[in-house]
C-alpha cells in the first residue's frame, strides 16, 4: 500500500473541515428559513439579552431565573408537549419588543382554556415584573419552547453569534472562505485535468510511433532475406 504524503494529509484535512463547514451553514440556513432560528439536537441556545427574568431583592429565587449575559437552553417543543405546559414553567415564544417581533422568554402565570378546554392562550411575565400589571397573552402557535437549563455567564459566545459582528465573522467569512477554496480547487483540477489529457496524447503519440518503427523494421527484416537470395540467383546464372 503506497504511503500518504504529509501534502496528501493536509488536503484531506482541508477536504473534511470544509465539508463539515458546508453541512452546518446549510444545515443553518435551512433552519433559518424553516424555523426563523438555528436548534440543534432539538434544542435552542440563546443568550439573555434583558434582566427581565432578574430575581429582585427580597424575593425568593425561582427555578429557572436568570439575569442578563446568561445562557439559556430550550427544549423545542411540538403540539403535544404544549398542551402539557403548566404554571411556573419558563417558555420562549415569538412577541413583539418595541413594535419587532423577537423572542422572548417569560414565566407562565395562568393558563385559559377555551370551551373545549384546549389552551386559548398562556399568560407569562418577566419575574422582574411579579406583583404588576404587566404581562403578555400567548398562543400555542406563538410558543417555540421550554427552558430546561441556565448557565450562570454563558451567554457570551451566543448573544456574539446574533449580533451583526457575530453573524459576518461566523457566518460570512466562512462561507467566503469556503467558495474560494471550491473555486481554487476547480481551477487546479482542470489544469490538472488539462495536463493529463496532454499527457496522454502524447504517450498515445509516442506509442503510435514505436508502432510504426517496430512494423518498419520487421518489414525491412523480411525484405532483406528475399534480396539475399535474388542476388544468390543472378550469381548462379553468371
Amino acid at each position: 500500500m503506497k504511503k500518504m504524503t504529509k501534502q496528501q494529509i493536509i488536503n484531506i484535512c482541508i477536504d473534511v473541515l470544509c465539508a463539515v463547514l458546508c453541512i452546518v451553514l446549510l444545515y443553518s440556513a435551512i433552519s433559518l428559513l424553516a424555523n426563523r432560528y438555528v436548534s440543534w439536537f432539538g434544542k435552542l441556545r440563546l443568550g439573555v439579552e434583558s434582566d427581565s427574568m432578574t430575581t429582585l431583592d427580597g424575593q425568593v429565587a425561582k427555578e429557572f431565573s436568570f439575569d442578563r449575559g446568561d445562557l439559556i437552553v430550550i427544549d423545542i417543543c411540538n403540539d403535544n408537549e404544549i398542551s402539557q405546559l403548566q404554571e411556573g414553567d419558563v417558555i420562549t415564544f415569538w412577541g413583539a419588543v418595541d413594535g419587532v417581533e423577537a423572542m422572548i422568554t417569560h414565566r407562565i402565570t395562568s393558563i385559559r382554556y377555551s370551551e373545549d378546554n384546549t389552551i386559548d392562550a398562556f399568560q407569562t411575565q418577566g419575574d422582574k415584573a411579579l406583583g404588576t400589571n404587566t404581562y403578555e397573552n400567548v398562543t400555542p402557535d406563538k410558543v417555540i419552547g421550554k427552558v430546561v437549563k441556565v448557565v450562570v455567564g454563558g451567554g457570551g459566545f451566543a448573544l456574539f453569534r446574533s449580533s451583526q459582528l457575530g453573524r459576518f465573522i461566523l457566518t460570512v467569512i466562512p462561507s467566503v472562505l469556503i467558495v474560494a477554496y471550491f473555486a481554487v480547487l476547480f481551477v487546479v483540477t482542470l489544469r490538472k485535468s488539462r495536463t493529463d489529457k496532454q499527457s496522454a496524447e502524447m504517450d498515445d503519440m509516442r506509442r503510435q510511433l514505436v508502432e510504426l518503427q517496430t512494423k518498419v523494421a520487421q518489414q525491412n527484416a523480411q525484405s532483406q532475406p528475399n534480396e539475399e537470395e535474388h542476388t544468390a540467383q543472378q550469381e548462379d546464372k553468371e
